[in-house]
């Protein structure tokens, strides 16, 4: 009886809904039907539950607060610039002492499980034979990077890579994927860097290595840091709960998920058409390096600005917990 009643009145607020501007008149004739079906929703669930008409009335009052409160419909490519502009960088950004831990935490794991195997090669004799030694470090080290098509070659890095960063940060929340994770792989870059220097030279290693492992590597320790600031952020919530700092803390680890792939298509695509090259070596590195700092100065321009902006709107707005 309602809907026969209200039909005419339903639609003609569903007419306004899609209209892209309003008159005065029509944004108070909008408000006004508005309340009435706000009304007519409350009697029909009190009277027969949920049901069709009731979920029709819900989507209506939903798409006229929209319509109300002028909130802006953003197109695609507003959407890409602000993930890009704001929301990517600022996750990066907030996080960069976390960052700088993962990496120093790398680069020492590295260096002692390098210099490690370096100073003790008999000790490398007991889990390989010298020859099979030998042939990594003259034939398997150097072939990797050339024995497939460059755009076959940068692919695979790029989804391994991108697989793994993903890793690091969906399991964050356990505190221990992501210190494992940088501690294996650590460990096993110094041991590589160890055998080639030991029997090719550390020319040979870091000429390979550099041209896109700055870049790389960079992209592991973010998604290492980011990763485990999600466990600390759960672990010492402060002035949120434990539930709003794992909101919180989600979103932002999607962000960064999302983003990293883009470095390590940057990092895929130096390591299958860069590194094999015949470019010298110095200039490769050179490459390798601007793309880091390139990288390095997105992330500070666009993070540092946009966190300055967000400060004053997110200081005090937290909810107080016993």
């Amino acid at each position: 009886m309602l809907e026969k009643l209200r039909k005419d009145q339903w639609r003609r607020l569903e007419v306004l809904c899609a209209k892209r501007k309003l008159s005065g008149p029509q944004c108070d004739e909008l408000t006004h039907l508005y309340r009435q079906v706000a009304a007519d929703l409350s009697l029909l669930q009190a009277e027969y539950g949920d049901n069709d008409t009731s979920a029709y009335l819900s989507n209506l009052l939903q798409m006229a607060r929209s319509k109300m409160s002028g909130a802006p419909k953003l197109n695609f490519f507003e959407l890409v610039s602000r993930f890009f502009l704001k929301d990517f960088p600022i996750a990066v950004w907030r996080e960069r002492g976390w960052i700088i831990a993962a990496t120093g935490l790398f680069l020492l794991v590295a260096l002692v499980s390098g210099f490690h195997v370096y100073l003790n090669p008999d000790a490398l004799l007991l889990t390989s034979s010298k020859d099979s030694l030998d042939r990594y470090a003259n034939e398997s080290f150097i072939n990797y990077y050339s024995e497939h098509a460059a755009s076959l070659f940068s692919t695979q890095v790029w989804t391994n890579n991108a697989w793994l960063a993903a890793l690091m940060v969906a399991l964050g929340l356990t505190g221990f994927v992501p210190v494992y994770i940088l501690i294996s792989n650590a460990a096993a870059v110094g041991r590589a860097g160890a055998v080639v220097s030991l029997y090719n030279s550390p020319e040979v290693f870091f000429s390979y290595i550099l041209p896109h492992g700055i870049l790389e590597l960079s992209a592991l320790f973010i998604a290492g840091g980011v990763g485990f600031s999600l466990f600390v952020k759960v672990l010492m919530p402060g002035r949120k709960t434990r539930l709003q700092a794992l909101g919180d803390g989600g979103k932002q680890l999607l962000m960064v998920a999302f983003g990293l792939v883009f470095v390590l298509l940057n990092a895929g695509i130096l390591e299958g058409y860069l590194t094999p090259s015949a470019l010298p070596v110095w200039l490769k590195i050179s490459i390798g390096t601007f793309c880091l700092l390139a990288w390095i100065v997105y992330f500070w321009f666009f993070g540092s600005r946009q966190a300055q902006l967000l400060a004053e709107d997110e200081h005090g707005y937290y909810q107080p917990t016993a």
